[in-house]
């Protein structure tokens, strides 16, 4: 559909071409709108091929897409026009700690003598749960106070060593760029890292594609109508869930109370004796130990 007449493109370009699109996640611009007229743009005698192309992000969304003929040249333009698919904010995502954080001294120290302090606010709340759930939100607002000056000294360093970039430093310049790439492949998911590779822009690319693929671009409601708009998306969303979960007002109570009456299952006495003790330090510790390494169970963000 990209060619008529003449020789096709060399196995070499293609595979260089969708290896580019690939890397960039990209999507073709023109193809998108009209899947079925070729859009050739350069003509000879001979032949005629798609050669001139628009390549956008795969978050934008394509309003329309044409190419127009000209006279005066084998050329044809090729116009695009597109927009964000989400125009306004995106509501960031929840915050989680960086365990980096519990090599660094500073930190350390300074939670510790923060701690210490917000011990002492125990009695001015109405319960020690309450008192944790100030305690971690405190715990965060510090580790994002250290993690941005980690960043900032990180950048200096860096700056210092790339205007100072002998033959005897090229080691600590590899060593910073390595730090910055292991925290991009952990954001990125990756299932794979290659230590003897040389840090590239590849986990970084994907780091930002893992980002692009936790929005919700568009969603397809009850209705059959697809929505692009973040209000009409949060809408369908609550609207789903709110249905899911709300109680049901069709519920046969008298069959329901039946069902329940039949059922003979239960736990031994000695069983049910284990199982209403308070939990021990041990047990804690043990399902803690089973527990998967870096990762925050509760939207708070802390990790195991």
């Amino acid at each position: 559909m990209n060619r008529v007449g003449g020789t096709s493109d060399s196995d070499k370009s293609r595979n260089a071409l969708r290896e580019l699109i690939s890397s960039f996640n990209l999507l073709d611009g023109y193809r998108i709108i009209n899947h079925c007229n070729p859009g050739l743009t350069w003509f000879r005698s001979n032949s005629s091929s798609r050669l001139d192309r628009i390549y956008v992000s795969r978050g934008m969304k394509v309003l329309r897409s044409e190419t127009i003929r000209l006279p005066y040249s084998d050329h044809n333009p090729v116009f695009v026009d597109f927009e964000p698919i989400i125009g306004d904010s995106i509501r960031k995502g929840y915050w989680k700690y960086n365990v980096s954080l519990n090599t660094d001294e500073d930190f350390c120290n300074d939670l510790r003598f923060h701690y210490q302090l917000w011990k002492t606010l125990k009695p001015g709340f109405p319960s020690l749960s309450e008192w944790w759930e100030e305690v971690k939100n405190r715990v965060k607002n510090l580790a994002i106070k250290h993690s941005k000056r980690r960043a900032n000294e990180k950048k200096e360093w860096l700056k210092h060593l790339q205007t100072r970039c002998r033959a005897s430093q090229l080691e600590d310049v590899d060593s910073v760029i390595s730090d910055e790439a292991e925290g991009a492949f952990i954001r990125s998911r990756a299932n794979y890292l290659d230590l003897g590779e040389r840090p590239s822009s590849f986990f970084f690319r994907l780091e930002s594609r893992r980002g692009n693929k936790k929005v919700i671009r568009s969603i397809r409601g009850p209705n059959g109508v697809i929505y692009d708009r973040k209000d009409d998306i949060c809408k369908v969303f609550y609207e789903y869930y709110s249905s899911l979960f709300s109680k049901d007002k069709n519920t046969d109570s008298i069959a329901q109370n039946d069902f329940i009456k039949n059922l003979n299952v239960s736990i031994h006495t000695h069983h049910k004796e284990e199982l209403d003790l308070p939990i021990s330090i041990d047990e804690v510790f043990s399902a803690l130990k089973t527990a998967s390494k870096n990762k925050a169970p509760g939207i708070d963000g802390l990790p195991y």
